[in-house]
């Protein structure tokens, strides 16, 4: 992967790595804690964000340019800004922009693993 102007400070990428998605290209570290987790994405431009489902997540945009579809809305998301996902709504996104995202999960979703 070809570095990105923005990253996040370099102890996040001493966080463990979490395994994506075949074909999701990035870096996607975990901040792990009992009752959820938080991830912490560096999404290069191009890259496609498979439909999928979850429980409630909250997710903030730090800086890019996200078309983040939500159930049958499709809007542009420019960081920073944030938005609440409610459990088992169908989404999906495509970074136009190198994108840093930091995803709040109200449940373990992700294992440590390359």
């Amino acid at each position: 992967m070809q570095k990105m102007k923005a990253q996040f400070p370099d102890f996040i990428y001493q966080f463990p790595k979490i395994t994506l998605p075949p074909g999701v290209e990035g870096n996607s570290n975990l901040l792990d804690a009992p009752q959820g987790q938080a991830v912490f994405h560096t999404i290069p431009k191009g890259q496609q964000i498979p439909l999928h489902t979850h429980k409630d997540s909250f997710a903030v945009l730090l800086s890019g340019r996200l078309e983040f579809t939500m159930g049958n809305d499709i809007q542009e998301r420019v960081g920073p800004t944030f938005w609440f996902i409610p459990e088992d709504v169908p989404h999906k996104g495509n970074a136009l922009a190198d994108s840093l995202l930091i995803e709040f999960f109200c449940e373990k979703r992700f294992q440590p693993g390359v």
